[in-house]
């Protein structure tokens, strides 16, 4: 077991929480605060072979998070341009997080110019499995 863990504290039990606050969308620094950890004991904790597929895939289901929480951004502003403006700008920020967190789910392929009887246009879609 991992001297720097907590004592009294299973490590699946820990590694349950941290998988929960990186789904939530928490800070690295609130998650290694919880435990009283600096940052790089917190990676050393995620990255370990024994939890890093669990800690993935928490990152990945944190983007869902991400794009839902850019929805709602947009959404609370809908009848305010001035707000909107900023959270555009924040949905937009959100979406590119979660792309690079699931980029199986929300990354954006190169743009393509289609030709469509004489008219080009930029045409960017999503890449969906």
């Amino acid at each position: 077991m991992n001297k720097d863990l907590p004592e009294k504290i299973p490590q699946q039990t820990i590694l349950d929480e941290v998988c929960e606050m990186i789904i939530e969308g928490r800070t690295y620094r609130d998650i290694a605060d919880r435990y009283k950890w600096s940052l790089s004991k917190l990676f050393y904790f995620i990255y370990d072979p024994k939890h890093s597929v669990r800690t993935r895939e928490a990152r990945e289901f944190s983007a869902h998070v991400l794009v839902d929480q850019a929805e709602l951004v947009l959404a609370q502003a809908k009848d305010n341009p001035q707000l909107f403006m900023v959270s555009s700008a924040l949905a937009f920020h959100y979406r590119w997080k979660a792309s690079m967190l699931n980029k199986r789910s929300y990354q954006k392929e190169a743009p393509k110019e289609v030709d469509e009887g004489g008219k080009k246009e930029i045409v960017i879609r999503l890449i969906e499995e």
